[in-house]
């Protein structure tokens, strides 16, 4: 079973993956799982951590997405499935407040990372109030220009768009993930399935750090920020042949042109990579 076993619905000229609007809580939940489990998939997918077969795939509109698929033969894909299946459960419980994930290289210091990936989450309800400090910009549930359906399409070619500006990771590099809850509503025993209790240390990025914003996220009753923290050193090209394909992207996502959303690129074996999880 991968990620989300939510069917495809076939229409008559395209499959849709993301609903176009949510008018409901649950509805809403899913959406935020949805696009969890796909942009937690398209980094892995580009970053070359796992070979082609740990992945599954998923079409909306004109795009093709990577999602990991629990189905897989490689133990560490599943295992991580499974871990943002825990993350999920605190999800549900509104307890959740973020998911950090990232790479590192030296075993003693797993907390020194080369890059990290945040999805942060927001609980709203349905609409009547809400409020987020975005950039330091104060943003509220009124201000939403954006379709649900645009703004998600958009925030996954930010991501996407980054991700595809880095330069491949070390032959031999680590994973770690993390999970902040909000403390004043989230139990002291609490921990989702797979996770443990551990020192709250922050991640620290090595290099010169970049915080980049990839997206933004809302509806009436969740939002999710999506953010990158790197050492600006490992990004190919130059800021502004970043900023003009960001635009570019940004462009056609506006326009609604014909889009072709595969990340696809030529994988190395597992066994190449040489990668190991610290999953705790």
């Amino acid at each position: 079973m991968s990620l989300t076993s939510q069917r495809i619905e076939e229409k008559s000229k395209s499959e849709t993956f993301f609903a176009q609007e949510v008018k409901s809580e649950c509805e809403s939940l899913l959406h935020m799982k949805k696009l969890t489990a796909i942009a937690f998939s398209t980094v892995l997918y580009l970053r070359e951590v796992f070979d082609e077969s740990a992945y599954g795939e998923r079409k909306h509109e004109n795009f093709v997405f990577r999602i990991l698929s629990e189905r897989s033969d490689c133990k560490e894909a599943t295992q991580i499935v499974r871990l943002i299946k825990g993350a999920f459960d605190a999800l549900e419980k509104k307890y959740l407040r973020e998911i950090i994930f990232g790479f590192y290289t030296d075993l003693k210091k797993p907390n020194d990372l080369i890059e990290a990936y945040s999805f942060k989450y927001s609980y709203n309800d349905g609409g009547k109030h809400f409020n987020l400090t975005f950039n330091n910009f104060e943003l509220n549930s009124s201000s939403r220009k954006l379709s649900l359906n645009l703004q998600t399409e958009k925030s996954l070619k930010q991501l996407l768009t980054f991700a595809r500006s880095l330069s491949s990771l070390p032959s031999e590099c680590y994973l770690t993930m993390k999970l902040r809850y909000y403390d004043d509503v989230t139990p002291k025993e609490y921990e989702p399935p797979g996770f443990k209790s551990c020192v709250a240390e922050n991640f620290r990025i090595n290099g010169k750090r970049l915080n980049v914003t990839t997206g933004l996220v809302e509806t009436d009753f969740h939002s999710l920020q999506m953010k990158v923290n790197i050492d600006q050193t490992t990004i190919f090209p130059s800021k502004h042949q970043l900023e003009s394909e960001e635009q570019s992207t940004t462009s056609e996502s506006e326009q609604n042109n014909s889009k072709n959303f595969s990340p696809l690129k030529k994988m190395k074996s597992t066994n190449e990579i040489k990668k190991e999880y610290n999953l705790n």
